[in-house]
């Protein structure tokens, strides 16, 4: 699959941008993620940069756009696995954590 603009993402983030792309609040995201809330932000907030936008609007338009609210979950977890892991180190205020996306 060519990921094309959504390429730079991690697995967390586009299932994040998937989620909310379906219309999901993010403390509803977090428990199909089974992420915490507060990682649901993180990622919302490294996509708002990373795709250069600055409103949760901008990101469902840009998730429905290519089309990520139309897959279910089997589905989606058989095309992230396509994709290689990365782990990245989150850091905000209150600390830090390392997570697998």
């Amino acid at each position: 699959h060519d990921w094309g603009p959504l390429a730079p993402p991690s697995r967390g983030e586009l299932n994040t941008l998937r989620l909310i792309s379906q219309g999901m609040p993010n403390t509803e995201a977090a428990r199909v993620m089974h992420r915490t809330r507060r990682a649901v932000e993180w990622h919302v907030r490294h996509l708002h940069r990373a795709l250069e936008v600055t409103t949760r609007p901008a990101l469902i338009t840009i998730g429905r756009r290519a089309g990520l609210h139309c897959f279910e979950d089997a589905e989606w977890e058989l095309l992230l696995g396509a994709r290689p892991a990365v782990r990245v180190r989150h850091a905000d205020g209150d600390g830090a954590m390392e997570t697998d996306h």
